[in-house]
């Protein structure tokens, strides 16, 4: 996967903030997943400060920008 659609899938993920999840632990992934978390600086998910994604998906990295913080959302899709 090309860089720039996973940054670009990150901040969709940002702008969702679907889930308001309150620890460090990111969830397992499955495999044929691709699991994209959006960090954030406060609970209210105004300020994106980071992203991962975690990929069982073959030929496609898995990768870290930013910080890791407390709040954070998680979007999971199949592999392309």
């Amino acid at each position: 996967m090309r860089r720039s659609r996973t940054v670009s899938r990150i901040a969709a993920v940002a702008a969702a903030a679907c889930l308001a999840l309150v620890g460090t632990a990111v969830p397992a992934h499955a495999n044929g997943t691709i699991t994209f978390v959006a960090y954030f600086s406060d609970a209210a998910h105004s300020n994106l400060v980071g992203g991962s994604t975690f990929s069982e998906c073959p030929g496609d990295p898995s990768y870290h920008w930013g910080a890791y913080t407390s709040y954070y959302t998680i979007e999971s899709e199949p592999c392309p």
